[in-house]
């Protein structure tokens, strides 16, 4: 997926809430580019999260008056690793730290075709090393970037390829920005068969973040934790019972005290022998 964020000159960085939640959903490298009206700047590379707002907080002050874009990676071609990163110089090379008067780009998307695919380089690479050859203004190129999304940084000017969403000033590629909250799912809905046991929450990263679970909706603090302290209980109400070839339900009990506190028993096999009872 990746997501590209544009801040304009004079407008705030977004929060560290919203970076931590792009580097969540996009998670394969970090890179940052800005022109100052002279010059293009890159500085990529930035595998961790911690490493990338050390760098933020050391810089925000001095690129607050700039046009500066931040590219969050997730993979689909070529490696994961610091030199796949973007923004990238429109050059032969892949240099993870540049400042000069030549054009950054970066990408957002799959580009398709054959000649786009190699080992250890990913497309958008292999689309820098055409660009290098034939120019930004080619006919073999023009339609690549008309029908993605990209930014294309000189140092100074900036042209943006596709739809962005305009949020508070800032422009992002796409929402993965922001928190996703998965709709809540009533009881009946859950059925073993439609899932495998790799579907059901083990409390990712998204549960972890947000104090709430991403299957059911409740609050990680309100739920049953049950002998493995990451499985989720509530991920899984309706069970397949192999052996009788027919559904059967939790046996759920819990206290009505105001608290919402919630004890539950189960069979060791917890695929098999649930019933769902709850008491009034």
């Amino acid at each position: 997926m990746c997501i590209i964020i544009l801040k304009p000159k004079n407008k705030p960085f977004p929060s560290e809430e919203t970076f931590m939640e792009c580097f969540f959903n996009n998670p394969d490298g970090i890179g940052i580019g800005w022109n100052d009206g002279i010059r293009t700047h890159i500085k990529k590379g930035f595998m961790t999260f911690s490493h990338f707002m050390e760098y933020i907080d050391q810089r925000s002050i001095e690129l607050i008056d700039k046009d500066v874009m931040i590219h969050f990676r997730y993979a689909t071609h070529g490696n994961i690793d610091n030199k796949s990163c973007h923004p990238f110089v429109i050059d032969r090379n892949y240099p993870l730290k540049y400042t000069g008067n030549k054009t950054i780009i970066a990408h957002n998307g799959i580009i398709h075709g054959k000649e786009f695919i190699k080992k250890d380089l990913s497309d958008t690479m292999l689309l820098v090393q055409k660009i290098n050859k034939k120019g930004l203004n080619h006919r073999s190129i023009k339609p690549i970037l008309q029908s993605g999304k990209f930014i294309i940084m000189s140092p100074n000017k900036i042209t943006i390829y596709g739809n962005f969403i305009e949020d508070n000033g800032i422009f992002y590629s796409n929402d993965t920005y922001k928190p996703y909250i998965k709709p809540q799912k009533t009881i009946n809905q859950y059925n073993f068969m439609d899932y495998s046991e790799d579907d059901y929450c083990h409390h990712s990263k998204e549960c972890i973040m947000y104090g709430v679970c991403y299957y059911s909706g409740i609050s990680l603090d309100q739920e049953i934790q049950h002998s493995d302290p990451l499985f989720c209980p509530y991920s899984m109400i309706d069970i397949y019972d192999e052996s009788n070839n027919d559904e059967s339900y939790y046996t759920d009990k819990y206290t009505d005290d105001y608290t919402d506190e919630y004890t539950d028993e189960y069979t060791s096999d917890y695929i098999n022998d649930y019933t769902d009872n709850k008491n009034e």
